[in-house]
C-alpha cells in the first residue's frame, strides 16, 4: 500500500549514525573522552588544547612578539595611510584588517601563547598604527597645499609683484628644539583620533567607531584560552562500540 504524501519525508535527512563525536575535529569518540568548555572532545584535541594553555612565557617570547607585532603594525600603518590618502576615506574593514594583522603576528611570535599582557600589547600596537597614520596624512596634505599655493603664485601677472606693498619684517622667533618638536608631534598624533572625532562632531565619531573595531579585533585574537578541560571520562559501553 503506497504511503500518503504527508507521510513522506523529503526535507529532513536523518542519519542513522548516532555515535558521539568530538566537537572540534568531528572524529568519532571511542574509549574515553574529555569535556572542553562543556563540549565533548577527543583525547587528541583535549591534550592539544591543554598543551597550548600550558605554554610557558619568557622575556625572549615577549620581545619576539613585540618584533612581529611591531612589524605588522608598521605594515598596517603604511597600508591604512596609503588608502586613506588616495581615496580620502577611512574604510572600517581595512581598520579591522590592521587589528587582525597585529593580533595574528603576535600569536605567531609567541608560538600560540596568549595572555592579558599580549592583549594589551596587541591593542597598543594597533592604536599606534592607526593614530600615527595622521603623520603621513598630514605630510601629504601639506605637500598638496604647497603645490596649490605654488600654482596660484605662478598664475599671477609679472607686474603685480611690482605693485605689492613692501613686506613688514616679522620679529624673528626662536625655533623649537627638534626634540621638543618631535615630542609635540608625537603627542598630537597619539590624540589625533579624538581631535578628529570631536573636531568634526558628530560625523567624526565614525572614526572612533572604526578605531574601536580594530582594537576589538586585535584584542580577541590574543584572548587567553581559559576553557575548562575536564576528564577523561569513559564512554558508556553501548557508545564505545
Amino acid at each position: 500500500m503506497p504511503m500518503a504524501p504527508d507521510e513522506l519525508q523529503f526535507q529532513t535527512a536523518e542519519s542513522s549514525d548516532k555515535r558521539r563525536r568530538c566537537a572540534f575535529c568531528k572524529s568519532v569518540l571511542t574509549g574515553s573522552y574529555y569535556q572542553v568548555a562543556g563540549f565533548d572532545a577527543c583525547t587528541t584535541c583535549a591534550e592539544s588544547r591543554q598543551a597550548a594553555q600550558d605554554l610557558p612565557d619568557s622575556q625572549q617570547k615577549f620581545l619576539k612578539a613585540l618584533l612581529y607585532g611591531g612589524g605588522a603594525a608598521l605594515a598596517g600603518l603604511i597600508v591604512w595611510s596609503a588608502v586613506s590618502i588616495v581615496t580620502g576615506l577611512k574604510i572600517g574593514l581595512l581598520a579591522i584588517a590592521v587589528g587582525w594583522m597585529v593580533g595574528t603576528a603576535i600569536r605567531k611570535g609567541t608560538g600560540g601563547h596568549t595572555s592579558r599582557k599580549y592583549q594589551l600589547l596587541a591593542i597598543g600596537l594597533t592604536y599606534l598604527a592607526i593614530s600615527m597614520s595622521f603623520l603621513p596624512m598630514l605630510i601629504a596634505e601639506t605637500v598638496k597645499q604647497k603645490s596649490a599655493d605654488t600654482a596660484n603664485k605662478n598664475q599671477k601677472p609679472a607686474d603685480v609683484k611690482k605693485q605689492e606693498a613692501p613686506k613688514v619684517v616679522a620679529e624673528q622667533k626662536t625655533p623649537l628644539n627638534p626634540l621638543t618638536a618631535l615630542v609635540i608631534l608625537f603627542g598630537v598624533c597619539l590624540i589625533s583620533p579624538f581631535l578628529e572625532a570631536f573636531g568634526n562632531f558628530p560625523g567624526g565619531l565614525i572614526g572612533l567607531f572604526i578605531l574601536l573595531l580594530a582594537l576589538q579585533q586585535a584584542w580577541s585574537l590574543v584572548k587567553p584560552d581559559d576553557a575548562v578541560i575536564m576528564g577523561p571520562y569513559e564512554l558508556p559501553v553501548e557508545e564505545a562500540t
